[in-house]
């Protein structure tokens, strides 16, 4: 399958990581003129890099990487093939109702943890 793998950040890369399989062909497309990949990655980089992408079987686009760029430079059914980590992440999810919760401890509750703790 081809792959065009939108910005490689944290999530391109992960994308990169996921999909690189010997039966993928996987292609990094990113603003960045100057951006480190490894050396068998194929790449389009610089400010066409979301030009030609009716070329790809599967789109891959990170959260910077909006939706209205990707059809500002092809036809608009191209977003059938465009999906985000996130969105093949709850494809393969058992479970539809996930939650993810965050938490960041500041002095005021770790004070009241060690407190109530003894």
């Amino acid at each position: 399958m081809k792959i065009a793998i939108l910005g490689y950040g944290l999530q391109g890369e992960s994308a990169y990581n996921y999909w690189n399989t010997p039966e993928n062909e996987i292609t990094v497309c990113d603003q960045n003129k100057s951006l480190i990949l490894p050396d068998d990655v194929r790449r389009v980089l610089g400010p066409d890099h979301l030009k030609n992408l009716d070329q790809y079987d599967l789109i891959v686009r990170s959260p910077v990487v909006h939706e209205r760029d990707i059809v500002s430079n092809n036809a608009p059914e191209i977003l059938r093939k465009v999906t985000t980590v996130t969105n093949e992440f709850m494809k393969g999810c058992l479970k539809k109702n996930i939650y993810l919760l965050t938490y960041q401890a500041n002095e005021d509750s770790r004070e009241r943890r060690s407190r109530y703790a003894m």
